[in-house]
């Protein structure tokens, strides 16, 4: 994975978090409306500032060797499980993701920058998805 490109791919998305996690949302619902439900008692404009702050927060703490990325990953994974998310959703977020990141970076989404994302993504649903097992 490239951690810098990962991080400046990142604050391009950063410069307007509130269209990025607008179009991440009308994806994800658009394409995987199964996923929905889990979002019934949402506050939209809270979730969009969760969702950018949780990116960001994996972005800035991806090379510490401290575990505190693995901290912020298993209170997420928790916190997930709680509201009913399941393994099996975590792909669909992630291909929504990649699609918003392909669209909002245009020419910046270059085959090493979907990699470097698909990568990340790949590692931070595992992650998640296992701390929901062990909360469970």
């Amino acid at each position: 994975m490239n951690i810098p490109l990962l991080r400046s791919t990142f604050d391009v998305v950063r410069q307007d978090t509130e269209t990025f996690t607008r179009a991440f949302y009308g994806r994800l619902f658009a394409v995987y409306p199964q996923v929905s439900p889990l979002f019934k008692d949402t506050d939209f404009d809270s979730q969009r500032k969760k969702l950018a702050a949780s990116v960001a927060a994996v972005v800035s703490l991806v090379d510490k060797q401290d575990g505190e990325l693995d901290a912020v990953l298993d209170k997420l994974g928790v916190l997930h499980g709680e509201i009913g998310t399941l393994p099996e959703h975590y792909p669909m977020v992630a291909a929504s993701m990649l699609a918003t990141l392909a669209e909002v970076l245009g020419d910046g989404w270059t085959p090493e920058a979907a990699d470097t994302w698909s990568t990340a993504l790949t590692v931070v649903s595992q992650k998640m998805i296992d701390a929901q097992a062990a909360a469970a």
